[in-house]
C-alpha cells in the first residue's frame, strides 16, 4: 500500500489511555532563552502540512511538558508531552 490509498478511522476511540508524543526542533536565537523547562498545564499543537494544505491538526489542551536540550553534532531541544486526562472525543482535537 502506499498513502494514496491508505485507510483512516473515521473516529478515536480511547478509554484509560494517554495521548503522548515529543517533538525535536534545532536550537535557534529565535528560542536561545529557554533552556530546560516544563509545565503542568498548556496547550500543545501540532500541524503538518502536505503541499500547502493542512493534512494532520492537533490542538491538545490541558498537556504537561518537559524540555530538555541535546548538545551534539547540532544543538537540539526535545519537548515530551502528555495529556494530561482522557478526553471524552479525541475526534474533536486531532482532526486530519
Amino acid at each position: 500500500t502506499n498513502a494514496t490509498n491508505a485507510m483512516y478511522p473515521s473516529d478515536y476511540s480511547l478509554t484509560d489511555r494517554n495521548v503522548s508524543g515529543n517533538i525535536t526542533q534545532f536550537h535557534s536565537d529565535a528560542n536561545a532563552s529557554e533552556f530546560q523547562t516544563f509545565d503542568t498545564s498548556t496547550s500543545v499543537k501540532i500541524r503538518t502540512k502536505v503541499n500547502g494544505s493542512i493534512f494532520l491538526n492537533a490542538d491538545l489542551a490541558d498537556c504537561m511538558y518537559t524540555k530538555r536540550s541535546a548538545i551534539t553534532e547540532v544543538f537540539t531541544q526535545t519537548y515530551d508531552f502528555r495529556l494530561v486526562g482522557t478526553p471524552n472525543d479525541l475526534g474533536n482535537q486531532i482532526t486530519y
